[in-house]
């Protein structure tokens, strides 16, 4: 009975751009996973070994329960459950770009800890659920799990780029907090139970345990509203690592920034 948020079906072939700037930028990648519930696009070379489709039901520990589902917090508490997923992984979006060589260190250290870009701002309020946006709410969810053990009240989201996360840390993390886990992927649209895992939880519970440290590199997020001179800055003399061409707030409908976005990644890729 919810209504249909058409930026969520808008497409412009983000993915192929992404995984184009990927190879462009970080030819150290060795495996990507393509995580769906969709047939691969046409566009998809299926004989090119570097790029895996995975579908949903590979990463659902109870798949009949869950699936089919819509909710992007579900299928996040899922990734480290990929088949032949590496210890050191980096999770990208379909809207999320490299915008220039990218080092592994920008991600992982020589140690080992991944790397977290998180908002210079915070966000997250205490016990502010009930007036929040989904999004907000499934990270004031975690807030909640962080504080409740280490007596601690982190209030930043990551940032709209890629994002470092290890396979290790969120098993531990599962195994803490393993009803959090469960409920989330069992709600098939987001929910006042849900938690974001890779957005926001994993990243304060790294860095409380020393697995993770926070990291500093610029990025630009370009929206529906800001795309003119955000293109421009993605393409300027100071140019961001990262970028994310972000759709909501009606951008569906915004026919100027549909056509721009798609010649913008056209030209850059």
């Amino acid at each position: 009975e919810q209504q249909i948020d058409w930026d969520r079906y808008t497409c412009t072939d983000e993915l192929r751009y992404a995984l184009r700037s990927i190879r462009r930028y970080a030819p150290w990648v060795r495996q990507i996973f393509l995580l769906t519930n969709c047939s691969p696009p046409d566009w998809l070379d299926k004989s090119y070994s570097g790029i895996t489709v995975v579908q949903h039901e590979a990463v659902f520990p109870d798949p009949e329960t869950c699936l089919p589902t819509f909710n992007s917090h579900a299928i996040e508490a899922c990734l480290h459950r990929l088949p032949g997923l590496a210890e050191h992984f980096v999770y990208f979006n379909d809207d999320v770009f490299l915008n220039r060589r990218a080092d592994k260190s920008q991600f992982f250290l020589g140690n080992g800890c991944s790397v977290s870009y998180l908002e210079p701002y915070g966000m997250v309020r205490p016990n502010a659920a009930s007036e929040s946006e989904d999004y907000l709410v499934a990270a004031e969810n975690g807030q909640q799990l962080i504080r409740s053990r280490y007596e601690i009240t982190p209030t930043r989201l990551h940032k709209h780029v890629p994002m470092a996360l290890r396979v290790s840390v969120l098993q531990e993390m599962e195994a803490f907090w393993g009803d959090a886990f469960r409920t989330v992927r069992r709600m098939r649209f987001r929910s006042p139970q849900d938690i974001s895992v890779p957005s926001f939880l994993y990243h304060h519970y790294g860095i409380k345990n020393r697995c993770a440290v926070e990291g500093e590199a610029e990025s630009v997020l370009v929206r529906g509203s800001t795309w003119p001179r955000k293109f421009a800055r993605i393409n300027g003399p100071d140019a961001p690592l990262f970028f994310c061409i972000n759709d909501g707030g009606n951008s569906s409908g915004n026919t100027r920034f549909q056509e721009a976005k798609r010649a913008f990644l056209e030209q850059r890729f």
